[in-house]
């Protein structure tokens, strides 16, 4: 058994990469590493405790309890929301390649998205939250020589767009069809409001309102249910995605922190 001779970590003999920081292990490592002191090699290795000190302990989190918990409370998801950043921010932390690229989250970037959410701009603060986190992580992993088999989606953004998108159109029509239905009742009842006064089509519409309304329900429900299926499968997305960062902390050292519950 040989030992990493930039972060100490075991690794077997054969292998070219070290599977804890990413370091190449070339002919010229190889042979640092039989002259380091065995003693020495043992205060580096992660699972010292001095090594434990220096670095930030990384852990994996259980993302269906984390979901359940949302649905339930909503509030929770900005505290999950908070433990993926730090996670990314601890795994920077690590040693790795030259040009790998950084998974801390700037400072000032969360302080937008704290302000972002309390003046209700919620969607925003979502796109920038899952820009970073898809985003940042993707690029460590692009570049790190050390793979896995878990991937996070390279999408997930553009198909936030498109799930937003059509479900907005769908809500369009839903709400088309609902006012229809409105005027039409509110005039039956001898309100003021006529719905031979609202558009080029208003002959059509005072003819046919029940029709019509139908008609926007459909163009709504078409719209409308894709975009929910979609905002379900982002869902599962997240879920690699976690699945994905839990491998990474595995591939570091499979002794850190296990969180069975959170």
């Amino acid at each position: 058994m040989s030992y990493c001779p930039s972060c100490g970590a075991e690794i077997g003999d054969h292998l070219e990469y070290c599977p804890s920081c990413g370091a190449q292990i070339n002919a010229e490592n190889k042979a640092k590493m039989a002259q380091l002191d065995h003693d020495e090699i043992q205060m580096a290795k992660p699972g010292h405790a001095q090594f434990q000190q220096e670095l930030p302990r990384l852990v994996q989190r259980n993302y269906l309890v984390w979901f359940l918990l949302t649905i339930l409370t909503g509030f929770i998801g900005l505290v999950y929301i908070y433990f993926v950043f730090d996670d990314l921010k601890n795994l920077d932390k690590y040693p790795k390649p030259a040009g790998v690229k950084s998974t801390a989250i700037n400072q000032n970037t969360i302080i937008i998205v704290i302000i972002l959410y309390l003046l209700g701009l919620s969607v925003i603060a979502n796109y920038i939250i899952n820009g970073k986190k898809y985003g940042m992580f993707n690029d460590y992993l692009d570049t790190h020589p050390q793979k896995q088999m878990n991937l996070p989606s390279k999408n997930y953004i553009k198909l936030m767009i498109f799930r937003d998108i059509i479900q907005f159109i769908g809500y369009g029509f839903l709400l088309a069809g609902f006012f229809i239905l409105y005027a039409s009742a509110f005039e039956s009842a001898g309100g003021y409001i006529s719905i031979t006064n609202i558009g080029p089509l208003s002959s059509l519409m005072a003819l046919s309102a029940n029709i019509l309304a139908i008609v926007f329900f459909s163009l709504g429900s078409i719209f409308y249910i894709p975009g929910l299926i979609i905002a379900i499968y982002m869902i599962v997305l997240d879920f690699r995605w976690q699945e994905a960062m839990n491998e990474r902390v595995r591939i570091i050292d499979p002794n850190f922190i296990t969180k069975d519950f959170l």
